[in-house]
C-alpha cells in the first residue's frame, strides 16, 4: 500500500531517495501528489508527533493567543491524506475545505472545494501561521528535509514561509 500527500508547491524531482511524484491532468500548477511508501518511519513519525501535539493546534485555534492564521488540518481518507483549510467547528466536529483533488480512485467523489467533516481519529497533521512561520506541518517537513538545497530554497521562496 502506498500512502499519498499532496504538497501545495511544485518541487522537482531530482533523483536520490526521494518520494515519487506522481503528474496529474487537470490540476492547478504547483498541486503535486507525491507517494509516499506505507512503512516510510520518517512519515509514521512525523504524523505521531503531529497527532501528539495536534492540542497545540486547537489551544491557537480556539485563543488565537499567537496571532495565527491559516489554520489546516490533514485528515487520511482511504489512505490518501488531504489538506483542509477554512476549517470550522460546529457541534464540536472539525470541518474543512479540500485543498487539492483526489489522486486515488478510491476518493473520486471528492473534489476541491468540497467541505468535508474531519474525523479526529484520521487528522495525519495540521499547521497553522504565525506571521511568516509555519507551525506543525510535520508531515510537510519530512518532505521537505528529503528535498537538495536548490529545491528546500526555492520551496521555501514559493511558499513564502520559514520552517523552523
Amino acid at each position: 500500500m502506498i500512502l499519498i500527500f499532496t504538497l501545495f508547491f511544485s518541487c522537482k524531482k531530482t533523483g536520490g531517495e526521494k518520494p515519487d511524484y506522481v503528474e496529474r491532468k487537470n490540476v492547478s500548477e504547483g498541486d503535486d501528489i507525491i507517494l509516499v511508501k506505507d512503512n516510510d518511519q520518517e512519515m509514521d513519525k512525523a504524523i505521531e508527533n503531529a497527532v501528539a501535539n495536534l492540542n497545540i493546534f486547537e489551544s491557537e485555534f480556539t485563543n488565537h493567543k499567537l496571532k495565527g492564521t491559516d489554520f489546516y488540518l490533514k485528515q487520511n481518507i482511504n489512505s490518501e491524506h488531504f489538506w483542509c483549510g477554512e476549517v470550522f467547528v460546529k457541534d464540536n466536529v472539525y470541518y474543512g475545505v479540500l485543498a487539492n483533488d483526489p489522486g486515488m480512485e478510491a476518493n473520486k467523489e471528492l473534489h476541491f472545494g468540497d467541505t468535508v467533516k474531519i474525523e479526529k481519529d484520521k487528522i495525519s497533521d495540521w499547521q497553522f501561521t504565525v506571521k511568516d512561520t509555519i507551525y506543525g506541518s510535520y508531515t510537510t517537513r519530512v518532505l521537505r528535509d528529503k528535498m537538495t538545497s536548490s529545491e528546500r530554497d526555492d520551496f521555501d521562496k514559493q511558499t513564502g514561509n520559514i520552517y523552523k
